[in-house]
């Protein structure tokens, strides 16, 4: 299992932090950024620092052969903790990181190696048809081919103009029944889960898509909850 640590200012080597780990994270002169050998990636932001310290960034350093998600995470989890939107405008990498974000990132990266818990849930974020969704641990991270069918809106195997009610079923986050409600803006979509838990996470979505009006959370085990109700579509990522 490959991670990513932590490493504090060193001008050659140090420890790592879990030393089973084969990624680390160095604090590098900003002077030396040019430098680093092909197998460390410069994650393009500045540090802001104590006077009289010189100017650093954040640099990710494969040490051994392992994922090259290493990169996306560390960048993802300091797109989390500096608020920054996305796409990001190009002045976005010139800005600072502040002690306080520092400090969150480290917490984050410490949990990433410890816990093993994925990025998406320490951020509580992930995106799904190009659309931000909640994810926490009480769904499974959406991972699905089925995005793109919905961007295309099915076609050419549906008549986008004659759908007008759509079935999730076993919704999790309820971002499949959230991307048809966008992508078929005239349907009404019922997203279905067994699981509580899950439909909770779904209503988060929905409330902050602002569909609470076209999509409704509904528990129901396969079909037996939804009262013979017929569907123009049904869509599901068992």
């Amino acid at each position: 299992m490959m991670g990513i640590g932590l490493e504090s200012d060193e001008a050659v080597g140090g420890k790592i932090i879990d030393e089973h780990q084969r990624w680390r994270v160095l604090h590098r002169p900003e002077d030396d950024a040019a430098s680093v050998a092909q197998q460390r990636i410069a994650l393009p932001f500045r540090l802001q620092n104590s006077p009289g310290r010189p100017q650093e960034r954040v640099v990710v350093e494969r040490v051994a052969v392992g994922t090259e998600r290493a990169r996306d995470d560390a960048a993802a989890l300091l797109w989390h903790v500096m608020r920054l939107p996305w796409p990001a405008p190009a002045n976005v990498h010139r800005r600072r990181v502040p002690a306080a974000a520092q400090a969150a990132l480290e917490l984050l990266l410490r949990r990433r190696i410890r816990e093993r818990m994925p990025v998406v849930y320490l951020t509580q974020r992930c995106w799904f048809a190009g659309l931000a969704m909640h994810v926490d641990q009480r769904v499974l991270i959406p991972r699905s081919p089925i995005a793109e069918l919905i961007e295309r809106r099915f076609e050419p195997w549906i008549e986008r103009a004659r759908v007008r009610r759509i079935l999730d079923l076993g919704t999790g986050s309820g971002c499949i029944a959230i991307a048809c409600a966008r992508a078929f803006p005239r349907a009404r979509v019922d997203a279905a889960d067994i699981s509580g838990e899950a439909l909770a996470v779904a209503r988060i979505n929905i409330r902050r898509h602002r569909l609470s009006a076209r999509v409704r959370a509904l528990q129901s085990d396969h079909f037996a909850g939804l009262g013979g109700a017929g569907y123009d579509s049904i869509v599901s990522n068992p």
